[in-house]
């Protein structure tokens, strides 16, 4: 059986991390989850790993991986977009920003981590 994998996703530019923290904050009591959809169903058990946010090219922090669901589309609550059906990543709690600085481009999906 598999540990638990950390993942990397990339959040795009066209997101202002200003609102971006909006949606953090909502989450952080852990009473609520973050949804990130992702194009196919991860192949590694990924709850209780951790999910680096990659963000204008450094990764800015993680947070837990709460569960990996099939959802028939939602709207989010925070910023009213309408998502559609697929895999998503969810995560919730505190976001932990990282001390030191990692540069990575941004890219598409998911990217296992060692880190």
């Amino acid at each position: 059986m598999d540990k638990c994998m950390n993942v990397i996703i990339t959040i795009p530019k066209k997101i202002k991390w200003e609102d971006y923290k909006k949606e953090l904050e909502a989450v952080a009591d852990g009473s609520q989850m973050m949804l990130f959809k992702v194009p196919f169903k991860p192949k590694h058990d990924l709850i209780g790993g951790r999910c680096y946010v990659c963000y204008n090219g450094c990764i800015q922090g993680w947070m837990k991986v709460v569960d990996v669901i099939y959802s028939d589309g939602f709207t989010c609550s925070i910023t009213g977009t309408a998502w559609p059906e697929g895999w998503y990543i969810c995560r919730s709690g505190k976001f932990h920003l990282m001390e030191d600085m990692i540069l990575m481009k941004g890219f598409r999906g998911i990217r296992y981590t060692e880190m």
